[in-house]
């Protein structure tokens, strides 16, 4: 990931990621559990749940497969595509986690990609036993030195959800 501000921030962001991307769905293996409740729904297609809608100013960013981790209350790492879908292609991409001041938010679209280190306008919520991160207003600044910052806003809905500790 890259960050725009130094700190220990963004690299929460990154070992939360990327344990998610390491975790199995077998409670005994002493990983992180998965959520029975949102268990991946896979079939041929490899069509994980979840939904993703990221209005921005270049279009809207919409994948179907979405993985998050969550720890006291919050997303603290969330991938979509879900890290396990290899049926989605990449660009769109979105990660993210939900640390209060030290959020953290990367977008990849054809255009470019943008991120987000260390600010307000990303929320999660657990709602009706689904969680759910906001993005509210939510500015990402370039990658490339050639492209303003965006804006973005949109909700996220979790498909596979691994609980942490």
């Amino acid at each position: 990931m890259i960050s725009l501000r130094h700190g220990a921030g963004p690299l929460v962001g990154v070992v939360v990621l990327s344990s998610l991307a390491a975790c199995g769905s077998n409670p005994n293996s002493g990983r992180p559990k998965q959520s029975a409740a949102a268990t991946p729904e896979t079939g041929r297609s490899g069509a994980f749940r979840g939904k993703t809608e990221i209005r921005y100013p270049g279009g809207v960013v919409r994948i179907r497969s979405v993985s998050c981790a969550v720890e006291k209350g919050k997303i603290v790492g969330l991938n979509a595509p879900d890290t396990d879908d290899e049926t989605t292609p990449t660009p769109p991409s979105f990660t993210a986690a939900d640390l209060g001041e030290n959020s953290t938010a990367t977008l990849h679209v054809a255009a470019g990609s943008y991120v987000k280190a260390g600010a307000a306008g990303i929320t999660s919520a657990r709602r009706n036993g689904v969680w759910t991160m906001t993005l509210s207003g939510t500015e990402l600044g370039s990658v490339s030195t050639q492209s303003d910052p965006i804006t973005v806003n949109g909700t996220i809905t979790c498909g596979r959800t691994i609980t942490m500790g």
